[in-house]
């Protein structure tokens, strides 16, 4: 194996170009989430996943604020990256990247819990100094925010969102970890743990807010 910081500073420069040549990738753009014409509010899925749930209405300036996360360029990459999210919303804009003969792509489906987990892992004996097109990814909306492991990535989707919070993610990447923001302005942190995340979260006044966080790691120098 080679020096891991000098394998993630090359990472992190192919990740800034968002280049793409694997030999698969699958998307999930199912109707789990759909928006309405801009302006107005957005209806999301049943409360807690289930038939009979609250059905909950997010503002059209709220999901404007949730899409431009999406938007902003975003990379999260880690040696290992954990990520749960809601099935609403996220299932729906996420788009995987696999080379077949690098990486295993595993998926279950935990009906009693509400749970699709989606598990991509570098197949044993794969050279360590693997090329960035070929490593487990997972990109949501257009492809401007990205996950990216070294060795495994794990989604765990979840419908048991409630309509406190219908809408949100919570990734860690860890090992030699970072986050590349594209901004403005530019935005880099490494470290060994570094968490993501971004939710739709009622407030105790009843309105629905978007909020987003950066926990782990230092800044460094774009």
């Amino acid at each position: 194996m080679g020096p891991r910081n000098t394998v993630l500073a090359g990472l992190l420069a192919l990740a800034s170009l968002a280049g793409c040549a694997s030999d698969e990738r699958s998307s999930y753009a199912t109707s789990y989430y759909a928006g309405e014409e801009a302006g107005r509010s957005t209806p999301a899925a049943r409360g807690a996943g289930a038939e009979g749930g609250e059905r909950v209405t997010i503002p059209a300036v709220v999901k404007a604020q949730l899409d431009g996360f999406l938007g902003r360029g975003t990379t999260l990459l880690g040696d290992r990256v954990e990520a749960d999210l809601s099935q609403v919303y996220f299932l729906a804009s996420a788009s995987f990247t696999v080379s077949k003969d690098v990486v295993e792509h595993v998926e279950s489906v935990d009906r009693a819990r509400g749970l699709r987990t989606v598990t991509l892992r570098v197949r044993p004996g794969t050279d360590y100094q693997t090329v960035y097109e070929t490593m487990p990814k997972v990109y949501f909306g257009e492809g401007k925010l990205q996950l990216v492991a070294v060795e495994e990535l794990v989604l765990r989707f979840w419908t048991g969102q409630g309509a406190e919070r219908p809408i949100w993610l919570s990734a860690v990447a860890q090992g030699a970890a970072a986050l590349l923001e594209d901004g403005p302005p530019p935005r880099r942190v490494k470290g060994e743990a570094i968490r993501l995340d971004a939710e739709i979260r009622r407030g105790p006044d009843g309105a629905y807010r978007f909020a987003q966080g950066v926990e782990g790691g230092q800044e460094v120098p774009p």
